[in-house]
């Protein structure tokens, strides 16, 4: 897929700020494929690991950080995307939406760190990523306004598509898709097409720096697409596009087996023992179970999750017959090492922030997974781990963030931070550290 230059960004007309960013394209695409090729090329990487890649193919989206700063001349400098939710797109080709959205906001101790956080939630917030029947959506909101988006590749691989269902909203709101890059001879061709039935309320923007589309104020919701291609002929975006209501019945269940291990109990008549659970590391999807953290529903069952950014409901602990049944509940977290329990809602800290995860239809695996929290910031360095999190007696969350730095310095590395209980707001309580945990 031809990487489209730039990136697709909400401005609010009254106020003229940016809040969304996506950088769609071959480099995600290429990244996955080139791992693939090096497994191939080994021949003894089965003998050597018994555990599939890390991405799954069959993933509808992953958290990740996306790095396209030298993904080639169309590919801006400061391409880069701390807190990434990585997105199937369809004919093997995947896109990428920053969930901090921008900009503006204040720098970073180093002016050019790209992790300064996310904006401020009555200007813009990403909510949530919801699977369905219709595929992956994305919900977050505009100046108050609510946005729903779906993302596809067309038929052709230099062809995405874009389609969004807006709430009611007394504002006008532009939303920019691409920025316009001068290469000579080497320019690409890219086309944006409008389609949908928005009519007048929706319009394409005649700009020399970006590709963009005027959303005017609508008493009632919109529905419509967007279709950026490259190359010839430009492809146009469907004028009859399927309501997005058909799109809220939950998905089918992605993981049907449940996976059974033994406890083996310790030998010793001591007061203090210590059983065996062995972890489920043979599984039918090669998943590396290396468990990081656990906590503890109302009916005794436990959630664990592992580095891999898996999410495992726990069944047995406390059964007399040592049986123990595990099912997986989520995917796709990036380096997740903590999990706990809220009035028995699911709570897990990545590098996007906190995800609140959410079984919509009672088949033990999330449908929803809304970020409850992410005011704080992240950068891209490999060492600033989401290392903790706590409950308070209130129910706010104490977290710690690595602060190991080899480039630059953001605004949240090494800190021990309070989170309020409604996950708007943060409260530093301690900073400098190397590794908090």
């Amino acid at each position: 897929m031809v990487a489209l230059p730039a990136s697709a960004r909400w401005f609010s007309w009254r106020s003229n700020f940016l809040v969304g960013f996506l950088f769609i394209g071959a480099v995600i695409s290429f990244s996955l494929d080139v791992y693939a090729k090096k497994k191939e090329a080994s021949p003894n990487t089965e003998s050597r690991s018994p555990w599939g890649p890390w991405g799954e193919a069959d993933a509808p989206f992953f958290s990740f950080v996306l790095d396209a700063r030298k993904a080639g001349p169309m590919s801006p400098s400061s391409n880069l995307t701390p807190r990434g939710l990585i997105l199937k797109l369809g004919q093997g080709d995947w896109g990428c939406f920053d969930t901090d959205l921008s900009d503006p906001r204040s720098p970073a101790p180093t002016p050019t760190e790209l992790g300064r956080g996310p904006l401020r939630p009555e200007s813009g917030r990403f909510e949530a990523v919801r699977m369905t029947h219709g595929g992956l959506v994305l919900e977050y909101s505009v100046e108050g306004t609510q946005v729903r988006e779906q993302m596809r590749a067309g038929k052709s691989a230099s062809v995405v598509e874009r389609r969004f269902l807006m709430a009611p909203s007394e504002h006008s709101l532009i939303l920019v898709f691409g920025q316009k890059t001068k290469l000579g001879a080497r320019t690409p061709k890219v086309a944006v097409s409008l389609g949908g039935r928005a009519g007048a309320s929706v319009a394409l923007l005649d700009d020399e720096k970006t590709w963009s589309v005027r959303v005017a104020p609508h008493a009632v919701p919109l529905e419509f697409v967007v279709t950026l291609s490259t190359g010839e002929p430009a492809a146009s975006a469907p004028q009859d596009v399927p309501g997005f209501a058909s799109t809220d019945a939950p998905v089918p269940p992605r993981w049907f087996q449940t996976i059974q291990t033994r406890v083996k109990p310790s030998s010793l008549h001591d007061a203090y023992v210590l059983d065996d659970v062995p972890l489920p590391l043979e599984n039918p999807w090669k998943r590396n179970v290396c468990l990081a953290d656990i906590g503890f529903l109302k009916d005794g069952k436990a959630v664990g999750v592992t580095f891999d950014g898996d999410v495992w409901v726990i069944r047995g602990l406390s059964d007399s017959t040592g049986e123990i049944q595990r099912e997986r509940f989520a995917s796709g977290l990036h380096e997740p090492m903590s999990v706990l329990i809220r009035e028995d809602e699911i709570f897990v800290f990545d590098w996007n922030g906190i995800w609140r995860l959410r079984d919509t239809n009672g088949d033990v695996e999330a449908g929803v997974h809304e970020l409850f929290a992410n005011c704080f910031a992240q950068t891209a360095e490999t060492r600033e781990f989401p290392s903790s999190m706590k409950l308070a007696p209130d129910g706010s969350f104490v977290i710690s963030k690595g602060g190991q730095q080899g480039t630059s310095l953001g605004k949240g590395n090494g800190m021990v931070l309070r989170i309020s209980r409604d996950g708007r707001e943060r409260t530093v309580l301690g900073w400098g550290f190397r590794g908090p945990f």
